[in-house]
């Protein structure tokens, strides 16, 4: 699986079922950990749990969608791909001559709104 392949979860959910295609530990490991919460408190509590639950994650979001958006990228190419990288620009160097030749560049900010 992904997660475990990036080191985001154990490696040992990561096992998946030849006939079924499907993660049986994780399922199971997830399942039972429901069943737990589900017993241990009253729904009172898990609905609360939840509802904040979501309101910290979408102040994460927003948080880093402000982040990305206020942060100076340079476009490079990698030469031995070929592929276009984007590069965070520190405040204190100077932009590359392709980043001054960008429409949306403005020369006495210290920060550009990438579109």
């Amino acid at each position: 699986m992904v997660f475990s392949e990036d080191g985001l979860a154990f490696e040992f959910l990561s096992s998946v079922a030849d006939c079924t295609k499907v993660p049986i530990i994780a399922t199971v490991t997830a399942t039972a950990g429901i069943v737990f919460f589900t017993l241990a408190f009253s729904y009172h509590i898990l609905i609360n749990l939840v509802s904040g639950g979501t309101l910290i994650t979408f102040i994460a979001v927003c948080f880093a969608l402000i982040v990305i958006s206020y942060t100076r990228t340079a476009e490079v190419v990698d030469e031995s791909s070929g592929l276009i990288q984007n590069e965070v620009v520190a405040s204190e160097e100077q932009p590359s001559s392709s980043l001054k030749e960008d429409p949306g560049y403005v020369e006495n900010q210290e920060w550009k709104v990438v579109a």
